[in-house]
């Protein structure tokens, strides 16, 4: 086992060295190419899921992260989303809550020693701790948009790295405490309308519905004026009919 552990980060080294060298991105890192095909896509493992495999994938991801590349995530001063999501689950994981900024974030991340060490060793030691409640909000960041290794390695390769752990975790969190994902809320934006026109984004939808309660308040209003009116108009005819007979 140590020996494939050594094969596969010596592969890393080499596969790292070659993207720098070659079409690396501004990172100077690539999806990491060592480790497993990427885990069990959410929400959750598959019936043949197999917890060491998944421990042992969450430490080597964790232990592949290159000093620069942790450096380079610390050291972001508005990271993408998907890189601010991907940090935020892993802090879900560990602490059951994500830090409330991303200058808090920093501040956590900038121990690294200590930091790393627990990701290493959550699997084996820690995952039994995970809750329901933080499966649900890790959830919500995991299926966020561009959450995959290959869109995350050309911002940061340390969050790609994360991503793998994350979704490890995630997979065995929900292994062991049988928790069911709810299902997804249905997204108003993009959305066809009942003649299959354009999609449309929830801004013009919103606009829409606020136009259209707009004119049913004036046609409300004009409704009750006109009411009136009338009213007004009969009581005149009234005394107007009897008078000339």
């Amino acid at each position: 086992t140590n020996s494939k552990k050594a094969g596969r980060r010596a592969s890393a080294k080499k596969a790292d060295k070659g993207d720098k060298d070659g079409k690396g991105d501004a990172g100077g890192s690539k999806e990491p190419k060592d480790l497993a095909p990427p885990p069990t896509p959410l929400p959750g493992p598959g019936p043949d899921f197999d917890m060491s495999r998944a421990m042992s994938e969450g430490h080597d991801a964790v232990d592949d992260i290159q000093p620069e590349d942790w450096d380079a995530l610390k050291s972001l001063f508005k990271p993408q989303p998907n890189v601010m999501a991907t940090v935020a689950c892993t802090f879900i994981f560990l602490n059951h809550t994500a830090p409330p900024s991303w200058d808090e974030t920093k501040k956590l991340l900038n121990d690294s020693r200590v930091v790393l060490t627990r990701l290493k060793d959550f699997g084996t030691f820690d995952s039994s701790k995970i809750t329901t409640a933080d499966l649900a909000k890790a959830r919500q960041q995991l299926t966020l948009p561009e959450m995959s290794r290959a869109v995350l390695a050309s911002k940061s390769p340390a969050a790609a790295r994360l991503l793998h752990w994350c979704v490890s975790m995630y997979d065995i969190g929900v292994h062991k405490t049988g928790w069911e994902a709810p299902p997804d809320p249905v997204s108003v934006s993009p959305t066809k309308d009942a003649g299959g026109g354009e999609p449309e984004d929830g801004h013009t939808a919103a606009t829409k519905i606020q136009s259209r309660e707009r004119g049913r308040r004036a046609r409300k209003s004009t409704m009750k004026g006109g009411g009136g009116k009338g009213k007004g108009a009969a009581a005149g005819k009234g005394p107007s009919a009897k008078s000339d007979s």
